[in-house]
């Protein structure tokens, strides 16, 4: 690795895969599957271990039928949705993940907090997307690589959006990608 890229790294890339770093895991997965956390819980450390809380508040957008809400449950290590059934309101997600500095050796846990908004509810129900809208740290908007409309959406929602939240970060997220359906008309032609 380069000097350049030492003196530019934030965390410590392989630090999960050391002793210190399955401790921290150790607490936040229960049987090689992430704990859910409510809303009022956080994880319990051993005494000794106190890592700095770093909290973000995640927005999720997108069209209906996007896959945010599975996109959440696969980050977070729970059960896909067999059935889709549209976000009712919103949908709150915790997820704890530890890294450690480089600059200052100490550990940090990042608490992601998702909150997935349905479309259908911001639409309809102005309280709902005041809530959502009140300080997140960051916009993450979806579109599905199956809806075409879902990516010809995204220009008006990211506008709308940044007119309202202009001074955070964005990052969009395709999902559903057709993978398979390339690859088997790739291996039969």
């Amino acid at each position: 690795m380069s000097d350049r890229s030492k003196q530019t790294r934030l965390v410590q890339y392989d630090w999960l895969e050391s002793q210190e770093g399955r401790e921290f895991l150790g607490v936040l997965l229960r049987r090689n599957k992430r704990r859910i956390f409510g809303l009022l819980e956080q994880p319990g450390f051993p005494s000794g271990i106190t890592p700095t809380i770093v909290p973000f508040k995640l927005l999720l957008l997108g069209k209906s039928a996007v896959g945010k809400t599975s996109t959440v449950a696969k980050i977070a290590g729970k059960e896909l949705p067999a059935i889709y059934s549209e976000t009712p309101g919103i949908q709150t997600t915790l997820i704890y993940w530890p890294a450690k500095l480089v600059s200052s050796s100490k550990v940090v846990l990042f608490k992601l907090h998702f909150w997935d908004v349905g479309d259908s509810a911001m639409k309809k129900f102005d309280h709902i997307k005041t809530s959502a809208h009140m300080k997140p740290d960051a916009v993450i908007f979806f579109f599905s690589f199956t809806d075409r409309a879902s990516f010809d959406d995204l220009p008006y929602l990211v506008t709308r959006t940044c007119d309202e939240l202009s001074d955070l970060p964005k990052i969009t997220i395709g999902t559903k990608y057709p993978f398979y359906t390339r690859s088997v008309a790739r291996i039969l032609q």
